[in-house]
């Protein structure tokens, strides 16, 4: 069975969370016999075409929209084309697209039509509803018109969590042709924790705030600097590490900067060492204002780092608030900054809550079973297993 993925963003030339998704997907169908070839778009440094694990992975140039619209989005007029062409060579058995808000993703259905493959569309994202009101209009204006007609052309839609699953139901998909598989995370490797930090993984001093994930506005990273203020006004001691890139850097590290911050912030960029960085963080924090299943949130409790994160999307399926870690409302940079004070000075509540949230992470560790449960639903649709009604 051949299995053509297409993503606007493919690990490891991009850092979030629906790029390593796809990555760990694709490693796991072919380590269950699957052909697996990839279609994205162009990343600074990543050549053109290359095997990954086993992956073949197909890149077209795109002019990236991001920076203008604050959203991620990119132009790619030669988009259908080398993907037709590409197809001409890979001849796929199924068509799976990741995010309706990916370009790669609009241009889903045409080849569906064209090829005559059945079309999987794997929705990452819930509800639009905290974004704020122009970034919300423009999302929403997309999501009515080419989100519905993407996914009105899918023949199976997967969603990452249950209210991801709920909105994708109030978009119209209908529960015949909807599943749940939450995502994954993969296991963090054993290791020895460095100098200047304690056994369970908790730096002695200073205090280490962390955040892993695209520098976006639906990720709230400017949230987070907003309440480092706040923070760094109690407590001085405390840095800010920020893993990731994406077009609001530069704005975050001026406004660092014209705060007189810089001392106690540090922008890393796109790392392959997450886990280590993790080991060092006294608190994770993820303050989006969008989301569907993170799995920077899962990374963190599976590391059994204490989590505090903002109330949207699959967030509340992982962090069960007060037991696996810390819910606060999206959007608050105030009381984010309160939730990230009291528990610094609380180290016995934080060890409570990153042993709660490791206990909880390890229903999700391994990409197995997930490729299992896509494989037998790639089947169904080619008819070479009876098809069954399944509860979305």
């Amino acid at each position: 069975m051949r299995v053509l993925m297409l993503t606007d963003y493919f690990a490891p030339h991009s850092g979030g969370g629906v790029e390593r998704v796809v990555l760990e997907l694709s490693r796991a169908l072919t380590g269950l016999g699957l052909e697996v070839a990839v279609v994205t778009l162009a990343a600074p440094g990543a050549p053109r075409a290359e095997i990954l694990a086993g992956v073949r992975v197909e890149r077209v140039g795109a002019l990236s929209l991001t920076p203008v619209l604050g959203l991620q989005s990119a132009f790619a007029p030669r988009l259908y084309g080398r993907a037709l062409t590409f197809c001409a060579r890979f001849r796929p058995d199924i068509i799976h697209a990741h995010n309706i808000f990916f370009v790669a993703s609009a241009v889903a259905p045409w080849l569906k039509m064209r090829l005559g493959v059945p079309l999987v569309t794997t929705m990452h994202l819930g509800s639009l509803e905290r974004l704020d009101g122009l970034h919300r209009w423009a999302a929403r204006l997309y999501e009515v018109s080419v989100g519905r007609w993407i996914l009105r052309h899918s023949d199976l839609v997967v969603a990452v969590g249950d209210a991801v699953r709920d909105h994708a139901r109030s978009l119209g998909v209908t529960p015949d042709r909807l599943i749940t598989i939450p995502n994954s995370v993969a296991a963090p490797p054993a290791r020895v924790p460095p100098a200047g930090v304690s056994p369970t993984g908790y730096p002695l001093t200073p205090p280490r705030v962390v955040f892993v994930g695209r520098l976006i506005v639906n990720k709230g990273p400017h949230l987070l600097v907003n309440a480092a203020g706040d923070v760094l006004q109690k407590d001085p001691r405390v840095e800010f590490h920020f893993v990731g890139d994406g077009p609001l850097r530069n704005r975050l590290e001026a406004e660092v900067a014209r705060r007189g911050y810089g001392r106690q912030f540090r922008f890393w960029g796109l790392r392959d060492d997450v886990p280590d960085i993790l080991s060092s963080a006294t608190l994770f924090v993820r303050p989006s204002l969008l989301e569907g299943m993170p799995l920077a949130v899962l990374e963190a409790m599976v590391c059994g780092v204490p989590v505090i994160a903002t109330r949207v999307g699959g967030t509340a399926e992982l962090i069960q608030d007060g037991e696996t870690g810390w819910l606060v409302e999206p959007g608050d940079a105030r009381g984010l900054a309160t939730a990230i004070l009291a528990l610094l000075r609380d180290p016995p509540q934080r060890r409570r809550l990153a042993a709660n949230a490791r206990n909880r992470a390890e229903r999700h560790i391994g990409w197995d079973a997930a490729a299992a449960h896509l494989r037998a639903e790639y089947a169904r649709l080619l008819g070479k297993a009876p098809p069954a009604r399944r509860p979305a």
